[in-house]
């Protein structure tokens, strides 16, 4: 599973990233989020954001994820 997403990390701006289980950080088919190359466990991560498929498969993995409501971001251009 790889699908694109929208990431905040503390200390940098948000960026386009990935969500995906084709890393070695993964565990048990649990993504992890990507960003310039670097994986982001759940903890690490200040939110998430990407179409709302995407987003389920975050907060299932303990991401915090916005909603439409809370993003500037429209999803169809993620």
């Amino acid at each position: 599973m790889e699908r694109e997403i929208v990431i905040a990390v503390p200390g940098k701006p948000p960026g386009r990233g990935i969500l995906t289980t084709a890393r070695a950080e993964s565990s048990y088919g649990i993504p992890v989020a990507v960003l310039d190359g670097r994986a982001y466990g759940f903890a690490e991560v200040l939110w998430i954001y990407g179409p709302k498929d995407t987003r389920k498969a975050a907060e299932k993995a303990g991401y915090k994820v916005l909603s439409d409501a809370d993003s500037r971001w429209d999803s169809a251009t993620i």
